[in-house]
């Protein structure tokens, strides 16, 4: 049984992927009271002086052994209600030690903090990242109306901004002050009288050349502190300002061995005659500033914009990512060329490099990162480039939204990774052997040795293989690496290639290790009208790989010559269907609320049946589920059908087409209670946690609870 509680955000609870947060504010507020505390006794007169001061000690018995009811109720849903006990003086919760995320944070801030006090300022960056990660919003956000509480919250987020300047204070010390000045400029705007973070954007000014500014912070902060609260900054602060007015070079970064840039920034271009290094353009635009935007779930997503051009690009990045690294070695030059004649667009998917680091990350998340970033830029149609393992996200996107999707090149890409023997598709993997990769990969994960599997042009290179060890550690720890890949291993889209109608380029190493060049010319088949080139190399990194300019010249011209049709009026759809029993309603607050929550969109909606369409499978049937469940509650016995198949659009809603009926079909088979599904959505997605029976119900399958 895996529990996970969630209070940094709103309150959230979920054990094996089941949601059962309660729903009523008091119960939220006596479960969060109840977690905090977990694995001691919290005595009834404390629960009832924090939640019902108004009433006398009888009733505020008799209202607390209500509300303790129903979350037992709730908890017995998913055969854990031994989990909240009855122990003399009061109620007692038990879990693991890891099922609270704000515990996991603060080990995560421990090690963070340990890291750096031992100068391992990227690993410490990394750990205090990941730790970040697990924030969805302000802490127990929805689970207020207690001193304790209250307090809690007051805790947790002074150990949040604690843990930032740590984090910002490691990223310093590893030479990132160019990217850090935007984010500091937000922080000091938010939080005005942290002096740390005010000390922190000194030096990110002051190495970054902006002297001038870095004084004018230090009046500013002088100022407001003087002049509002009456005293002066800090010894640190005064000590800084002195030191940029007599520029020492004690403010200059030091670079280390683990810091340094192996290769400068920005990289000498390769001149086209005769191949040998050439100075940079005087006109080279600079590295962009990381940006940052937060989704409708609240997770914030990194991004950077480069270039001008009449066509946008958005690259979906691979297996991990970290948007610094983009810029260093064979990486920046990739997209400095592109930017030559685009804009382009990149980012770190949640989960991974500067974005934020959620506890569940599903293919569905990574596919509305995509459309996140997109609506951020302004960029309403650009070309998509899925990069590696980004391919099976590009291809998802592109299938489940061809009104934004232009041209479409997949690199490296596989629909899907792992098979088994009797699937005829040419994966690179049987479980076994998989298994037997991510162990080897997790032991030497941040030394540079897997180089020589992923880009052997440059396996011999020991600053090439130095820098790719920094991109390992700066991109994610081994335990999430690994578990990413495992990830991965069950995630797959062919189901969504016959879908596709952007035009489709497919490049591809025609001696690719960890993706066969067989892979590409399947997927590549299976793509009407797609196009495949097959680059000669072995390299499978794009950003390393020896044949980038054969890359970007095919990239480019396919780009800017694809004849993009009028975006099609058709696309890959999931539709639930929702009915009740009896002729009664559906029209409740829960279900809007849960449609709002998973990002459902009305196509119909009659007194005993709600139609609802969404962009991906996995979050229909948690909608479904959540939708049965609220109506359960409410005395509503319902039944709910989800089917993924091709609809016709109107206005960003599938209206029409078998995919609407097979749904209506799927719900009027199953049984109260219960979720049937089709194959299509069992199929795409896989890589989720969700489980289905698969006893055959004439093609289709139920949701297990």
């Amino acid at each position: 049984m895996d529990l996970q509680i969630g209070v940094l955000g709103e309150i959230r609870v979920e054990v094996d992927g089941v949601d059962v947060t309660p729903r009523a504010p008091k119960e939220r507020s006596l479960f969060a009271l109840l977690a905090i505390n977990h694995d001691r006794v919290v005595a009834v007169d404390r629960l009832i002086d924090e939640l019902w001061t108004g009433l006398g000690p009888d009733r505020g018995r008799r209202v607390l052994q209500v509300r303790i009811g129903e979350i037992r109720r709730l908890l017995a849903r998913v055969g854990c209600a031994s989990l909240l006990e009855s122990v003399t003086p009061g109620y007692r919760l038990r879990m693991a030690s890891d099922a609270l995320d704000a515990d996991r944070f603060a080990l995560l801030l421990e090690h963070g903090r340990a890291l750096a006090a031992a100068h391992d300022t990227l690993g410490a960056a990394t750990c205090l990242r990941e730790a970040l990660g697990l924030w969805r919003g302000e802490a127990l956000a929805d689970a207020r109306g207690s001193a304790s509480l209250e307090a809690e919250a007051l805790r947790l987020t002074d150990s949040r901004l604690g843990a930032i300047e740590d984090r910002i204070a490691a990223e310093l010390a590893d030479g990132c002050h160019q990217r850090l000045v935007p984010e500091l400029n937000a922080l000091v705007h938010e939080h005005p009288w942290r002096e740390r973070l005010w000390e922190h954007r000194v030096v990110a000014l002051y190495r970054s050349g902006r002297q001038t500014e870095a004084l004018r912070a230090c009046a500013e902060i002088r100022g407001r502190l003087t002049e509002e609260l009456g005293v002066e900054p800090g010894p640190v602060l005064r000590g800084l300002e002195a030191d940029v007015l007599a520029q020492r070079d004690t403010l200059d970064c030091v670079a280390t061995l683990a810091s340094r840039r192996v290769i400068p920034d920005p990289l000498p271009l390769l001149d086209a005659t005769d191949g040998r290094r050439a100075d940079p353009p005087a006109n080279a635009e600079p590295t962009p500033p990381v940006q940052y935007v937060r989704g409708a779930d609240g997770v914030h997503i990194a991004f950077q914009v480069l270039g001008s051009g009449p066509q946008d690009i958005v690259v979906v990045p691979g297996f991990v990512s970290e948007l610094d690294n983009w810029w260093e070695a064979w990486s920046g030059r990739l997209l400095r060329r592109l930017a030559s004649f685009s804009r382009v667009i990149v980012f770190d998917k949640r989960g991974m490099g500067l974005s934020d680091r959620p506890p569940n990350v599903e293919v569905d998340h990574w596919v509305e990162d995509i459309r996140t970033v997109l609506d951020a830029v302004g960029s309403e149609r650009p070309a998509v480039l899925g990069v590696s393992a980004g391919g099976a996200v590009a291809i998802l996107f592109a299938a489940t939204h061809p009104l934004r999707t232009g041209p479409l090149i997949l690199y490296g890409a596989s629909p899907c990774l792992l098979t088994d023997d009797t699937d005829p598709y040419p994966s690179t993997f049987t479980a076994e052997r998989f298994e037997h990769f991510v162990k080897k990969l997790e032991a030497g994960w941040g030394t540079g040795t897997a180089i020589t599997y992923f880009c052997p042009s440059v396996a011999d290179d020991p600053e090439i293989r130095a820098q790719f060890g920094q991109y390992e550690r700066r991109s994610a720890s081994p335990g999430a690496a690994s578990a990413y890949l495992r990830a991965l291993a069950l995630i797959d889209v062919r189901p969504a290639l016959s879908h596709i109608r952007a035009p489709t380029l497919v490049l591809h190493a025609q001696r690719d290790i960890p993706t066969p060049i067989e892979v590409a010319r399947w997927t590549t088949a299976h793509i009407d009208g797609a196009r495949l080139i097959e680059l000669d190399t072995a390299d499978h990194l794009i950003w390393f790989s020896e044949a980038i300019d054969t890359i970007t010249d095919e990239v480019q011209q396919f780009v800017l010559g694809a004849r993009l049709v009028a975006a099609s009026t058709r696309a890959l759809t999931t539709v639930a269907a929702v009915r009740t029993r009896a002729g009664a309603r559906t029209d409740f607050p829960e279900v809007r609320a849960a449609v709002a929550r998973f990002g459902g969109r009305n196509v119909d909606q009659a007194d005993t049946e709600l139609l609802l369409a969404f962009d991906g499978p996995a979050s229909a049937v948690r909608c479904a589920a959540a939708i049965v469940c609220a109506l359960r509650r409410a005395g509503v016995p319902a039944s709910a059908g989800v089917h993924s198949g091709e609809g016709i659009v109107v206005n960003g809603s599938a209206v029409a087409g078998e995919v609407v009926s097979t749904a209506q079909w799927a719900a009027a088979l199953a049984g109260t209670s219960e979720i049937v599904v089709s194959s299509n959505v069992r199929d795409l997605a896989r890589g989720s946690s969700l489980k289905f029976d698969e006893a055959d119900l004439h093609g289709l399958r139920r949701l297990l609870d």
